[in-house]
């Protein structure tokens, strides 16, 4: 098992709502939480084994590129659990 960690950053609110509820509805993985940036811009941050995590920001980048603007999509593979631990702890809500 592989842990996973993904981002996407959208500009707006409604945007960054919409790939959150596509991901949670559509795949097995968990939300850590959303992250504002400035500008209007919002990463939601998701977490889970890596095919999941790539599934979802797949269905995310579609859903939320119908309603904004999609500036970035990453995953990161194999995080350990300490860096995953210090990026939920640090996560402001919006």
């Amino acid at each position: 098992m592989s842990n996973a960690i993904g981002f996407i950053e959208t500009k707006g609110l409604v945007s960054a709502v919409e790939a959150a509820t596509v991901m949670l509805k559509y795949s097995d993985v968990k939300l850590i939480g959303f992250k504002k940036i400035g500008l209007a811009l919002i990463t939601v941050i998701i977490s889970g084994e890596e095919q999941n995590v790539k599934d979802a920001l797949d269905i995310a980048s579609e859903a939320a590129g119908c309603l904004g603007e999609v500036y970035a999509v990453n995953i990161i593979k194999d995080i350990p659990n300490e860096i995953l631990e210090i990026i939920k702890n640090n996560n402001t809500s919006i």
